[in-house]
């Protein structure tokens, strides 16, 4: 998503200011995708569909003992855990986290 963050004079803050025809244009391509999602949810509120968790070997966000409520959860997935990245992989490890979303992306 295009997006920008700039500094506010008048605070320490920053604020992230994200383009609207983007947004409006992502969603009219990908709203009638969201069925696709809700279709595959069963009465026991599980997902259906393949489903890929991504986590950094750093990250303590999914861990172990997550493993049987996430398999509870969603009945087709898979993991990749990204070597040397944190909870930010998407910011540490850009080209091995869309490296492992287009391999999903690919086999499904």
């Amino acid at each position: 998503m295009q997006q920008a963050f700039y500094h506010n004079e008048t605070s320490t803050s920053f604020k992230s200011s994200c383009y609207l025809a983007f947004i409006i244009g992502f969603e009219s391509r990908n709203l009638s995708k969201y069925s696709t999602i809700t279709d595959n949810i069963n009465a026991n509120n599980s997902c259906l569909c393949e489903t890929l968790f991504i986590k950094g070997n750093d990250s303590d966000y999914i861990l172990a003992e997550h493993r049987e409520a996430i398999n509870s959860l969603f009945k087709n997935v898979s993991a990749k855990i990204i070597h040397g990245a944190g909870h930010w992989l998407h910011a540490q490890k850009p080209q091995a986290v869309n490296k492992a979303i287009n391999d999903f992306l690919t086999a499904v």
